[in-house]
């Protein structure tokens, strides 16, 4: 599904396990979220967020993945990754990947440390080009990204 907008028309749609909202600048942002580990999942306008997935060191792993449509200031490609109950002191890898209907899937990661409370964060943003855009809207919504986050 594509969502276009009008200049002289502000949008809001629901998509399936999508939100979205329009800013009087004319920014509209789409939230896609998934799950960890790539699971497939369908919610209702109204669900509340996945619970988080257990990581490999008995802490929790959740994560989010957008996309932010700005024909003023340029489209870009947002994650989150939030890690708690964690050994302190290890060293997590969280890759982001949003993916694309044809050509190179876009893939960003970085490398975090749990903090001494347990807990980590690490954020992605990425500028995305109208093609890049549009590839992403072709997928069906829950496979559109992924974040995950793995032990190093």
């Amino acid at each position: 599904m594509k969502l276009i907008l009008l200049p002289s028309v502000l949008m809001a749609a629901t998509l399936v396990a999508c939100g979205t909202s329009a800013s009087p600048s004319g920014t509209v942002t789409v939230t896609v979220t998934a799950p960890a580990g790539g699971a497939t999942t369908e919610a209702a306008e109204d669900s509340e967020t996945p619970e988080p997935e257990p990581t490999e060191d008995g802490g929790t792993f959740s994560s989010e993945c957008d996309y932010n449509l700005d024909f003023d200031n340029g489209h870009t490609f947002t994650a989150a990754a939030f890690i708690e109950g964690a050994t302190p002191g290890a060293n997590v890898k969280v890759t982001a990947t949003w993916r694309q209907v044809s050509g190179k899937h876009i893939v960003v990661a970085k490398k975090v440390t749990v903090g001494a409370d347990g807990t980590a964060e690490a954020y992605f943003e990425k500028p995305a080009s109208d093609a890049q855009i549009d590839a992403i809207q072709a997928l069906p919504t829950q496979k559109q990204c992924k974040v995950e986050a793995g032990l190093v």
